[in-house]
């Protein structure tokens, strides 16, 4: 039986999750050459998993490896929302945060994108949302791609 497109970007999610090979470069290459051939949400899965990057591990890889593995990433991959991720995800390698606005906002222009949800997570964990209004967008999203798709 053939795997459908959302097994199999678990299944891709599933396994470079807090497990990207950061100190072998030619893996990963070819882990975001897998992620283009399967979709465009696998794409924005390996640009969440550069940008969450916890804090103690890039001191050991380094921004610059991580900006780097950014800029491959992005090589041959068009997308409207993806200069606003790409700027996001800079943000976020480098320990910064957009306003809980810029993230909402962020956000907005996701939803039309049903199914992105890695872009989705990229401006929801892109701020620090002490009211709960990028939560709530979050919320509302999610909601209407789940009973949408």
């Amino acid at each position: 039986m053939k795997k459908t497109r959302e097994e199999t970007e678990a299944e891709f999610a599933d396994k470079i999750n807090c497990n990207f090979p950061y100190d072998d470069m030619e893996e990963c290459y070819r882990l975001i050459e897998e992620a283009k051939s399967i979709s465009l949400n696998s794409v924005f899965i390996v640009i969440e998993e550069l940008a969450r990057t916890p804090f103690s591990d890039i001191e050991k890889i380094g921004e610059l490896r991580l900006k780097h593995l950014l800029q491959k990433t992005l090589e041959n991959f068009t997308h409207p929302i993806l200069d606003s991720i790409v700027r996001t995800a800079n943000l976020m390698i480098e320990h910064k945060e957009q306003s809980v606005d810029e993230a909402v906002q962020l956000m907005k222009d996701i939803e039309k994108y049903p199914g992105l949800w890695a872009a989705l997570n990229i401006a929801y964990f892109s701020c620090d949302d002490i009211d709960g209004q990028a939560d709530r967008k979050f919320d509302e999203i999610r909601n209407k791609w789940n009973y949408d798709v």
